[in-house]
């Protein structure tokens, strides 16, 4: 009993321990299987696009059949329309010929100087200009007539050819972009799918706050279109090559290396574009952001030059009314006559050789200039500003006053008070002041 037992329990073990490989085999296997299907599906696919391809051609040229069969049977219902209508005139022409015969009992009571031919009946040959033996003229006729059906036989095989050509390269063409079609789809699917934390849905991250300068924004844009391009060359290659390998139908460990590989190189690739796409997104915003800041700046710009040029017009206008009121203060007043000398007292009143007619206060012989107060930093680099950018200076002119644009902030500081206005007894005061 126990060796029976002992040969019953080393098969059920040999069984068990084989049991968990078999089951590691069976995973491989049925991939393996799959891969097989799945390429002879593919194979099917193709030789049902390639049928379906012959039929639609095959179909189109007997359409294209028929259409001339039609055309040449209107021509040839045509043509004999047209000779039946010549039949009908000449029945008809000789029925008249026949009745006028049968009326001049046949022609013998009419004058053969009265018969006029309208028409011949054959075209009169003209003789040849050159005398040309008929031997030679048989050789020469022979000879046009071989080399023209050489030459329309030639045409025809020319014409088949070429046709026979198109319609290759047209289903070579349908194949093709059917095959490329199926495979960029099942590519994409595939990368979608091998992508870890792809989420097609997910919104962009928001670019980041710094500023490009713009060429480097163009610099950047250029270098990654080149990039794109490069990665879609790429991709191409690794589809190309990818299905190669699914057609060759390589062993399982191969396919399954190759596949692993081509995963990884595409995860990376897919990786790179969405890279690459958003640093073109954030290349386009920080350009559109640029634009926008260099628009808001011109248009800064222009309200401030417009605001100098309005402040420039109301200083003009200023310095013309102070101009007009300084020319009319220069204008000394009327002088009172002066004190007579007291003769009855007999002394020349004081300082009367100092004081004459052709004299008069230095107060009033000096101008009063109304002065105007502005901010100095303000009015400097509203200056230099207009300085800068103003097209046409207007140069000063030396007889008049110094403008207040040209005077420095330590200059302003110390401007004199202005001057109240003179009195009628503001003279008398001057001479009072000077004794």
């Amino acid at each position: 009993m126990e060796e029976r037992h002992g040969l019953k329990s080393r098969p059920r073990a040999s069984s068990e321990v084989d049991s968990p490989k078999r089951l590691d085999a069976q995973p491989g296997a049925y991939h393996a299987k799959a891969l097989l299907a799945q390429t002879r599906l593919f194979e099917t696919l193709d030789v049902l696009d390639e049928m379906e391809r012959a039929h639609a051609e095959q179909l189109a040229l007997n359409e294209r059949r028929e259409g001339r069969l039609r055309q040449k049977m209107k021509v040839y219902a045509e043509a004999s329309r047209k000779a039946e209508e010549e039949t009908e005139d000449m029945r008809q022409a000789v029925l008249k010929l026949i009745n006028k015969v049968e009326r001049n009992n046949g022609y013998k009571s009419v004058k053969p100087s009265q018969i006029h031919v309208s028409s011949l009946l054959e075209p009169i040959d003209h003789p040849p200009t050159s005398r040309v033996s008929p031997a030679e003229m048989d050789d020469l006729l022979s000879y046009a007539a071989s080399i023209i059906e050489a030459t329309r036989r030639e045409r025809t095989l020319e014409r088949k050819a070429h046709q026979k050509t198109k319609e290759w390269a047209q289903a070579r063409i349908a194949t093709l972009e059917a095959q490329l079609a199926r495979r960029e789809a099942e590519l994409a699917h595939c990368a979608t799918h091998c992508v870890p934390g792809f989420d097609p849905a997910a919104p962009p991250e928001p670019p980041p706050e710094d500023h490009m300068p713009y060429q480097q924004c163009l610099d950047t844009l250029q270098w990654t279109i080149s990039k794109n391009k490069s990665l879609e060359m790429e991709i191409n290659t690794l589809s190309d090559k990818l299905s190669g390998v699914r057609l060759q139908g390589k062993h399982f460990e191969e396919a399954t290396l190759s596949s692993h590989s081509i995963s990884e190189r595409l995860r990376a690739v897919e990786e790179e574009c969405a890279r690459l796409r958003k640093s073109d997104e954030e290349l386009r915003q920080r350009l559109e952001a640029t634009n926008h800041e260099e628009r808001v700046r011109d248009i800064e710009m222009k309200q401030r030059i417009e605001l100098l040029d309005s402040q420039i017009t109301a200083m003009a206008l200023q310095n013309a009314q102070q101009d007009e009121y300084s020319d009319t203060i220069r204008v000394s007043p009327p002088r009172a006559p002066s004190p007579k000398p007291d003769t009855e007292s007999g002394q020349p009143p004081p300082h009367d050789d100092l004081l004459d007619d052709g004299e008069m206060s230095m107060d009033l012989a000096t101008p009063l200039m109304p002065t105007v107060f502005m901010e100095p930093p303000a009015l400097q680099l509203e200056m230099e500003y207009f300085e800068h950018h103003s097209p046409n200076p207007t140069p000063l002119d030396p007889s008049l006053p110094p403008s207040p644009f040209q005077l420095s902030p330590a200059f302003m500081d110390q401007l004199p008070i202005p001057l109240p206005e003179t009195s009628p007894g503001s003279e008398d005061i001057g001479h009072v002041e000077e004794s």
